[in-house]
C-alpha cells in the first residue's frame, strides 16, 4: 500500500502497490496497471501513517511549502531577465520557447564572422522588437540568462532547505519566495 497526503486538505490517498507513482519536480503523477492516468490532485506528498501525529502537520506543512516554492521558482524562471549585452538594460523573455531560440543564437554565434549578427527579441522600456546582436552581444545575452537562471535555483535551493530546518508549522509558513 502507497500512501500519500494532500498538502492542500490533509486528506489521505491510499493506493495499492500496483499504481505507478513518479515524481517530476516534486509533483507527483499517478497510472493504474494499464497505463492510465488517476485524476487526483497535484498537491499530493508521501505520507507515512507511522509518523507521531505531531509531525505529520509539520511535514505536509513542509511539503506544501515546497510545492509552493517550487511554482514560484518555475513561475520566475520564465518571466523574463535583464542583460545589458546592447549597452543599455533590456528585458530579455525566457519561456521555453525563448530558450531554445537564444540557444539556437548561441550555436550560430560559435565561430561567426566579425559581422555576424542575428535578431532577437528584448524590450527597451517596455517596448519589444527584434533587435539585432552581434556573436559577442548573442553570448553575453546567454551569459546574463545563466546567472539569472543559477540564482534563481540557488535561491530555490536555499529556500528548501529554509524549510526543511524549520522546527514549526508557523515557522514553515513565513519561508515563501518572496
Amino acid at each position: 500500500m502507497k500512501t500519500f497526503i494532500d498538502t492542500a486538505t490533509q486528506q489521505i490517498y491510499a493506493f495499492e502497490n500496483d499504481v505507478v507513482v513518479t515524481s517530476m519536480g516534486g509533483v507527483y503523477s499517478f497510472k493504474a496497471q494499464d497505463g492510465t492516468t488517476l485524476n487526483v490532485p497535484v498537491t499530493l506528498q508521501p505520507h507515512s501513517s507511522s509518523a507521531p501525529a505531531s509531525v505529520q502537520p509539520l511535514a505536509a506543512a513542509r511539503a506544501a511549502q515546497i510545492n509552493k516554492i517550487n511554482a514560484a521558482c518555475a513561475a520566475a524562471l520564465v518571466s523574463g531577465f535583464p542583460s545589458s549585452a546592447l549597452g543599455t538594460v533590456r528585458n530579455y523573455p525566457s519561456q521555453d520557447t525563448d530558450q531554445r531560440n537564444l540557444q539556437s543564437a548561441v550555436s550560430a554565434a560559435v565561430g561567426a564572422a566579425t559581422t555576424w549578427a542575428t535578431p532577437i527579441w528584448c524590450a527597451n522600456s517596455d517596448v519589444w522588437s527584434l533587435a539585432p546582436h552581434s556573436a559577442a552581444q548573442v553570448q553575453q545575452v546567454n551569459t546574463d540568462w545563466l546567472a539569472f537562471r543559477v540564482a534563481a535555483q540557488q535561491k530555490y535551493a536555499d529556500l528548501v532547505s529554509q524549510i526543511n530546518a524549520a522546527t514549526s508549522v508557523s515557522d514553515v509558513l513565513t519561508i515563501t519566495w518572496g
